[in-house]
């Protein structure tokens, strides 16, 4: 099966060429893309620069937010044959080893969309209260809302199939933020979702691209765009 690693980024010119290397060491042979989402510094050139083999760039030219990077590298991933895309933070914080873990939970299990979890595997740093807070919302928002049973609902380190690509590709991929509430957007078309351990490191510099002005809004935000998806009917494209 061909797999495409993409790497949503946001000014993380400090932190990127590591990324690749790790890629580069535990995941040779697998084709990568960074998608620059409209960064102020010069992420997208250092990664040109490098003229690192299988790794491509494609740049927005301005700040569109997490969503449409993800939208961007879903529709990459289709338009080139790929049937499996690995999201991959490019701040260091998600470990190139855990790479084959994911792709052969899609490839060998059955399954659609594979959710790296720290709770299964390990965390190298002191998860912030306020994360912790909105995990604990958004579990227990998913329980109510029947929705897949996760430990980690806002992991960025997923893998999808096509079937999960061509929601994220689509046109009325509305989501500002994808994080749990597209958990429930796979689970209501029929896709099958499961977790695999994962390693989370601290990222050594910058700030992450997963930011809102509060957390408090954040959750707020995230759990009302929860309970939409939650009243629209999906359906997902079984074509692949």
């Amino acid at each position: 099966m061909r797999a495409l690693v993409a790497i949503p980024c946001f000014n993380e010119e400090h932190n990127i060429l590591h990324t690749l290397d790790d890629l580069r060491v535990h995941a040779p042979g697998i084709d990568c893309l960074v998608v620059d989402d409209g960064s102020d510094d010069a992420t997208a050139a250092v990664v040109r620069e490098a003229r690192m083999r299988r790794v491509s760039v494609v740049r927005h030219p301005v700040n569109l937010g997490y969503g449409s990077a993800i939208q961007t590298a879903s529709k990459y991933a289709l338009a080139h044959d790929y049937d499996i895309v690995v999201f991959f933070d490019g701040d260091g914080q998600h470990s190139g080893s855990d790479v084959p873990l994911a792709l052969t939970t899609i490839a060998d299990g059955g399954v659609d969309v594979a959710v790296g979890s720290r709770f299964l595997g390990s965390c190298g740093y002191r998860i912030p209260f306020s994360r912790r807070t909105g995990m604990t919302v958004f579990r227990a928002l998913l329980r109510v809302l029947s929705g897949p049973r996760v430990t980690d609902p806002t992991s960025g380190f997923q893998a999808l199939d096509r079937r999960a690509m061509h929601i994220c590709a689509s046109e009325s991929f509305a989501t500002a933020f994808p994080d749990a509430d597209m958990l429930l957007l796979y689970h209501r078309a029929g896709l099958k979702i499961a977790e695999f351990p994962a390693l989370f490191k601290p990222r050594t510099s910058g700030r992450s691209m997963h930011s809102f002005t509060s957390s408090a809004h954040y959750i707020y935000k995230m759990s009302i765009s929860m309970l939409v998806v939650a009243l629209t009917s999906h359906k997902a494209d079984r074509a692949g």
